[in-house]
């Protein structure tokens, strides 16, 4: 079920004989044929396969409830909290997101303005900084950049991390003269998401990541669409400009 969601859409264009075949079965009184042929932007899930518990009838007891949701009892191992946790989590994860924490409405060209936001639904932050501008973006410059991880690395990721920042950042800047400024924190993300195993671990069959979720915050040239959804890829997500008046 997870290789079907996964490459059931698209995996008959590299593999050879074809895998995937047309449905058409005779139980429960059949269906149409048509209601298993696909185009390419279908499946291209990411797949989770969960094991909860070696006990499938566990006591109520022990699941858990809303007293035990906290960061602190997650480590208590409750099965219905666990997945409360890993619901949000997927659910976040789906796309990338940045958003303000604190930042000024005004500021003075005599003290450097502070601002703070947060990098989120993804792991690793491979860069992320402000962009200032005034009369024309084009014209912006950029802060220095910085990466961390957001809130949800854990470190049995075995990820190299040298300070877990939870996605939180912060920037000084200084304005040159007085006027209105516009300011936009942007952020790249996950990047290592669309490295591949090598050797035995190479794909079978042999190509780029094919999911959705993947490709999303990897590659600027994805874009599939099915029933007037469109996912379409792009390495840099970005905040909502805010206007600061520099007095």
């Amino acid at each position: 079920m997870e290789d079907w969601g996964y490459a059931a859409s698209w995996e008959n264009e590299f593999t050879t004989p074809k895998p995937m075949k047309e449905c058409n079965p005779s139980s429960f009184g059949g269906y149409p044929a048509a209601n298993t042929r696909y185009n390419n932007a279908t499946h291209r899930a990411f797949n989770v396969l969960i094991e909860t518990s070696d006990n499938k009838q566990p006591n109520a007891t022990s699941l858990g409830d809303s007293s035990t949701l906290s960061d602190k009892a997650l480590s208590d191992y409750l099965p219905a909290t666990e997945m409360v946790w890993l619901s949000l989590l997927y659910i976040d994860l789906v796309q990338p997101y940045v958003l303000w924490k604190t930042h000024p409405h005004n500021a003075s060209v005599e003290k450097a303005a502070t601002f703070k936001w947060e990098v989120a639904g993804a792991i690793t932050v491979d860069s992320t900084q402000l962009k200032v501008w005034s009369d024309s973006s084009s014209g912006a410059t950029l802060t220095r950049v910085q990466g961390g991880v957001t809130r949800w690395y854990h470190e049995d990721l075995g990820l190299k991390v040298e300070v877990n920042n939870k996605g939180l950042f912060s920037a000084d800047v200084e304005f040159a003269a007085a006027g209105t400024y516009y300011v936009q924190a942007i952020a790249t993300v996950d990047q290592d998401w669309a490295t591949q195993g090598t050797g035995e671990d190479v794909p079978v069959p042999k190509v780029n990541p094919q999911t959705h979720i993947v490709n999303a915050r990897t590659n600027v040239d994805w874009i599939y669409s099915n029933n007037d959804r469109v996912v379409r890829g792009r390495t840099v997500w970005t905040s909502q400009k805010v206007k600061i008046v520099d007095v």
